[in-house]
């Protein structure tokens, strides 16, 4: 299987892509050919996500930004709800064109459903997108009528892929009616936190992993700063699964979009979900009975409750520290907050000393500890390997 990475070489289509834009680069010129283009996009009140299709340039940006929630198998058309799997099939029997993009279920599902129907899928080409699991619907209503209540106003855009500072760290971004903005690192926030430990009960045990798209595509979470490949507001991963995926590599327009080859092996160590399922957190059941009693915030409050360990019991300690301003850190500051009175984040790399970070926290220089006492230093630092360097600098303090 042949992998490749990619991306918009005009900076703003970047950012408005999830990562670098491939699947809209292809849907692009399929319109352009005259197609139809399928894909998720949010309800008009952004409490739900459906499927759409759209036969112009200007429709396919109801498409961008990844959907981390159920889409709905139906599309309204002429006033009526109709099944997203028939309305292509019935284009088929017509002989458009069609791109459907979908997860591996909804991919698996379309091609089962035409295989039954015994049509003529020549022109039927579709894209699935590397999946991490879906959340549940109920985080998704709550988050934005907890908002909406908070800014006494109406949700009327909406983002869990908003790059605020380039593609990583992840924000959630919101716009109202009222003109305010709600903008939060997403692995700060309750949806996050959701995202990562509430997931649907058949998504912890996917059935889907034959992978029958003709593209896979997904961020390229491997890509570093110094490969040829790596772009600051995201990198597009594809990985070419059939013969129709290169014709679909193809459409790609090498005037606009940047592509090149990279290692398959590497690109699917980074892509665990290819062949893996989560493993379903410890507490889903628990949170699963709180957010259906008394809703999304308690949830995210019982279940991520975070307690010193015992060893500190009855010790005096005069600061917590973290260290590592990365994605880790991203991703626990919003619980860790609540629990904790953090000083200050320290990190090795020079880059990030004298930032202010999330909820104004400082990052400074491993230095500030030298003189330090009675302080908990929390490793908030995703990589073992570098975790356990950390511990062993700390134990030669």
């Amino acid at each position: 299987m042949d992998a490749y990475a990619g991306y918009y070489f005009e900076g703003k289509k970047v950012k408005e892509s999830s990562s670098g834009g491939a699947a809209t680069a292809i849907a692009e010129e399929v319109i352009k050919r005259g197609g139809i283009v399928y894909g998720a996009a949010y309800s008009k009140d952004f409490y739900s996500a459906t499927y759409e299709r759209a036969e112009n340039e200007d429709e396919l940006q109801k498409f961008k930004g990844s959907k981390y929630v159920y889409v709905n198998k139906v599309l309204i058309k002429d006033g009526e709800a109709v099944s997203v799997y028939k309305d292509a099939i019935s284009e088929l029997n017509h002989g458009r064109t069609i791109l459907f993009t979908g997860l591996g279920c909804d991919i698996t599902a379309l091609k089962i459903f035409a295989e039954k129907e015994g049509v003529d899928t020549d022109k039927l080409f579709t894209i699935e997108l590397l999946c991490d699991g879906v959340t549940n619907e109920i985080v998704h209503q709550e988050y934005v009528s907890n908002i909406e209540k908070i800014y006494d106003s109406k949700v009327i855009a909406f983002s869990v892929r908003y790059k605020k500072e380039g593609w990583i760290p992840l924000y959630i971004y919101a716009g109202f009616e009222n003109g305010k903005e709600h903008i939060q690192p997403f692995y700060g926030s309750d949806y996050g936190f959701a995202f990562l430990n509430y997931k649907r009960k058949c998504c912890y045990d996917c059935k889907f992993k034959e992978h029958r798209g003709d593209l896979m595509v997904a961020d390229y979470w491997g890509c570093r700063p110094g490969m040829d490949e790596y772009n600051q507001n995201g990198v597009s991963l594809i990985f070419v699964q059939n013969e129709k995926g290169n014709k679909l590599l193809d459409y790609l327009n090498r005037k606009q979009f940047f592509l090149k080859r990279t290692n398959t092996d590497y690109a699917l160590y980074y892509s665990p979900r290819y062949y893996t399922s989560h493993e379903r957190y410890p507490q889903w059941y628990t949170f699963d009975k709180i957010i259906r009693e008394k809703g999304l915030r308690e949830a995210v409050k019982k279940c991520a409750a975070i307690t010193m360990p015992e060893r500190f019991n009855g010790k005096k300690i005069n600061e917590i520290i973290l260290w590592g301003a990365g994605k880790c850190f991203h991703q626990y500051i919003s619980v860790l907050r609540e629990m904790f009175l953090i000083s200050c984040v320290i990190d090795s790399n020079e880059n990030n000393w004298g930032k202010e970070l999330e909820f104004g926290i400082i990052c400074q220089s491993p230095d500030v500890l030298k003189d330090k006492k009675n302080i908990v230093v929390l490793i908030t630092i995703q990589n073992i390997s570098s975790a356990f360097q950390v511990a062993n600098k700390l134990l030669d303090m």
